[in-house]
């Protein structure tokens, strides 16, 4: 059996953090009008902020909320959709800072609306 070596980093280490979408999953359909429960894990958050943001395919804004994971780094957010947002959206889910290299982020495309 080949054996495989793992690196065990550090807490402060710049690549020892990460957050992950659960819930909605990708290409899922989401009704526009509504209440969307957003949940994931993370883990070495800086002070365990998640910072979740909702972007039409065009880069508009749709909706963003910032929440906190438990200690077991499982982490949730309501945030309500508007009717008029309609067509492909990306939802990004960022632990940490891009401008020190300490930031990792997760993204899912799903759809606001009827697929056509």
């Amino acid at each position: 059996a080949a054996q495989i070596a793992i690196d065990v980093l550090p807490v402060d280490d710049k690549e020892a953090n990460g957050v992950m979408v659960g819930n909605p999953p990708a290409d899922s359909e989401i009704t526009p009008g509504s209440t969307l429960l957003l949940y994931g894990s993370s883990y070495n958050a800086p002070e365990g902020e998640i910072r979740v943001t909702i972007h039409s395919e065009d880069g508009r804004l749709i909706t963003e909320g910032i929440t906190s994971a438990d200690n077991f780094g499982y982490w949730e957010l309501s945030l309500f959709i508007p009717s008029e947002a309609i067509g492909v959206a990306e939802i990004a889910a960022v632990i940490g800072d891009s401008s020190d290299g300490t930031n990792a982020e997760h993204r899912v495309f799903v759809h606001i609306g009827a697929q056509e």
